[in-house]
């Protein structure tokens, strides 16, 4: 019989199921539990996400509890993207989606997203909202066509009442300064309340955000000086990381507009390109809007080939920056054309109008 007991017992020692149940126990043992599908949090300027528990958002921080940092607060402005331990599998593919300027596969996706999201889930609902609203605020600015035929000013006002309703969230600062982008490039007056609302908050990125914005829109009216006084005293204020140098960046960017409409391009030449030694290349839409500027310099310049290489990073490197990337085929039809090359020329009027038929862009291209 004992011989029989010791037989069983080698036996059970190598079969798999000895194997999951001592597992198991050494779980058990070493205080383990039922593995918790946990947030992450990844900010501006980093790849390493920060990895807890969301316990609570408002319009100033985000705050996350971590097993080895206890407590850590991280500010809206901070926030490059937030992946939720229990969100539904669509939010992730639509943010893939919308990272690659997929935008309607993306709405599909966030739609779905909406839909299978567990009950209870506030906090998510919220960002999954928000991140449809963002969506949609960047097909109308790229001239693309919004679902369900909604007009700009139907978003304008969709976008508004959502942010109204939502002021003590992580989304409401940064939802203010795109309802802002959106609301300048629609021509309304109502941009500039927007934009002073970031300059109000306590953070330097944003408030260098919203005086870039003034500078753009004081330009857009030909206030060019007062424009140039806006992107220098956004220049001015002080800044210390990552979304500072993002911020100061697009002041930058703002100031070579400036000098472009002054015709002074050799000037604005040197600030160009240092950006582009300065900016990382995974602020995508950033470096679109550099890339974009160094092109329209050289152009004006009359250095079309040169103009054509930086144009051609935009189309090639940076195509799901839709807004930019428009406007750097139009002006690459014109400098195909310019040197000799219809075919290319042809080409680029085509994808421009397959690709943006609502753009202004396209618009301006058919006129001639």
């Amino acid at each position: 019989m004992a011989i029989k007991l010791m037989s069983i017992s080698r036996n059970w020692k190598q079969s798999p199921i000895w194997f999951t149940v001592m597992l198991a126990l050494g779980h058990l043992i070493a205080g383990g539990t039922t593995a918790v599908a946990q947030d992450r949090v990844t900010k501006v300027g980093t790849e390493k996400p920060i990895i807890g528990e969301i316990t609570g958002m408002t319009n100033l921080d985000i705050t996350l509890s971590t097993n080895r940092d206890g407590m850590v607060k991280i500010t809206p402005n901070e926030v490059q993207e937030i992946k939720w331990g229990k969100e539904p599998a669509r939010f992730s593919a639509g943010r893939t989606f919308d990272q690659k300027g997929f935008f309607p596969r993306a709405f599909e996706a966030y739609q779905e997203a909406l839909q299978n999201l567990e009950p209870n889930q506030p906090m998510i609902k919220t960002d999954i909202e928000y991140h449809l609203l963002k969506l949609k605020a960047k097909m109308a600015m790229s001239g693309a066509a919004l679902p369900d035929d909604q007009t700009a000013d139907a978003l304008l006002k969709e976008f508004k009442t959502y942010l109204d309703q939502h002021k003590n969230t992580y989304v409401y600062y940064p939802g203010m300064m795109i309802l802002g982008r959106l609301a300048h490039q629609q021509g309304k007056t109502e941009a500039t309340d927007y934009f002073a609302e970031l300059q109000n908050t306590p953070w330097n990125d944003y408030k260098i955000w919203g005086y870039t914005a003034e500078g753009y829109k004081q330009l857009a009216a030909g206030e060019v000086d007062p424009a140039l006084a806006t992107f220098e005293e956004a220049l001015a204020l002080p800044y210390s990381n990552k979304s500072d140098e993002l911020a100061r960046a697009e002041a930058t960017l703002g100031k070579v507009s400036v000098l472009v409409e002054k015709q002074q391009g050799e000037q604005a030449l040197p600030l160009v390109n240092e950006l582009i030694d300065a900016i990382p290349a995974d602020a995508t839409e950033t470096q679109a809007r550099i890339y974009l500027a160094q092109g329209k310099l050289y152009q004006q310049l009359g250095r079309n080939e040169e103009a054509v290489v930086a144009l051609l990073h935009v189309d090639i490197l940076y195509p799901q920056s839709a807004p930019e990337h428009a406007e750097a085929l139009y002006h690459l039809n014109k400098l195909w054309a310019a040197l000799g090359q219809p075919d290319r020329a042809a080409t680029v009027s085509t994808q421009l109008n397959n690709d943006y038929p609502e753009s202004r862009w396209t618009a301006e291209l058919n006129k001639n």
